[in-house]
């Protein structure tokens, strides 16, 4: 897994807020490594603190 398109919190607020129940994005993270792809770590809150692989 690797970050080849960076994305910010700015960025993606929108789109899970629209798109997904998930509740608030408050954190995220790219994950450096591997060969393919972009992967993020993003946390969301609703009742509480979730956490999710991008």
């Amino acid at each position: 897994m690797a970050v080849y398109t960076p994305l910010t919190l700015d960025e993606i607020t929108p789109r899970i807020a629209n798109d997904f129940a998930i509740g608030d994005a408050i954190e995220l993270k790219g994950i450096h490594g591997g060969i393919e792809n972009s992967n993020f770590f993003l946390d969301c809150k609703l009742s509480e603190v979730n956490h999710y692989v991008l």
